[in-house]
């Protein structure tokens, strides 16, 4: 009839909100261990991804403010995400799905996760590798595993191809030193007690008179 109706849209802020409650469904529907998103968790994560997007795109200045700073939860999600991204249980899909349209800051908090679990394996390994045979060889296979190709495709996907290969080759020469290191602390315990056998003998070993008897 020629009526017109006036309909207000969210404002940016309300939008912002509604994105920050679909972060915590995904918060919520995310195995702490693992990191996997339930069904619904994946979808919500997905939907807030397009909402960000859309704002961003209809405001400018929103996509600079994001891309200034992270606010504390989706930074602490990101250390988080970055954290858990290495381990096998987290599929390069998942890795995919968590990474795609993160801002500058979140990739940044993303990182700084990263180097918080490389550290972590990499002071495990130093503390292990001249102790106990058992525990340095467990080191040392979280080492190698830093090295797997799914491992290479995650991190390419979070820090970039050039960062990652840099990335990759110092764990490799890390990996190699402390392999040398923990074999040469084994051969060295294997000499010692051979030349310690070797000591008691000489000094309990018969006399002339008793070899000749």
């Amino acid at each position: 009839d020629g009526t017109v109706s006036f309909r207000e849209m969210p404002n940016v802020m309300q939008a912002d909100y509604i994105k920050k409650g679909l972060d915590d469904v995904v918060r919520e529907g995310t195995d702490p261990v693992t990191g996997k998103l339930s069904p619904d968790a994946a979808f919500a994560s997905q939907i807030a991804k397009d909402l960000r997007g859309a704002v961003s795109d209809a405001v400018p200045e929103y996509r600079t403010a994001l891309e200034t700073a992270a606010d504390p939860l989706s930074r602490q999600e990101a250390i988080r995400t970055g954290s858990t991204l290495l381990s096998p249980s987290v599929t390069r899909d998942q890795a995919e799905l968590a990474i795609k349209g993160m801002t500058t800051p979140e990739k940044e908090a993303l990182a700084q996760g990263i180097r918080s679990h490389i550290d972590d394996v990499m002071a495990n390994v130093t503390r292990t590798a001249t102790d106990d045979d058992t525990a340095a060889r467990e080191a040392l296979k979280a080492v190698k595993d830093l090295s797997s190709r799914s491992s290479r495709d995650k991190l390419e996907l979070a820090l970039g191809k050039d960062a990652a290969d840099a990335l990759m080759s110092e764990v490799d020469r890390v990996a190699k030193s402390f392999n040398l290191r923990a074999n040469v602390a084994t051969n060295s315990r294997t000499y010692g007690r051979q030349a310690m056998d070797q000591r008691v003998g000489e000094m309990t070993a018969p006399g002339p008179v008793t070899k000749l008897m």
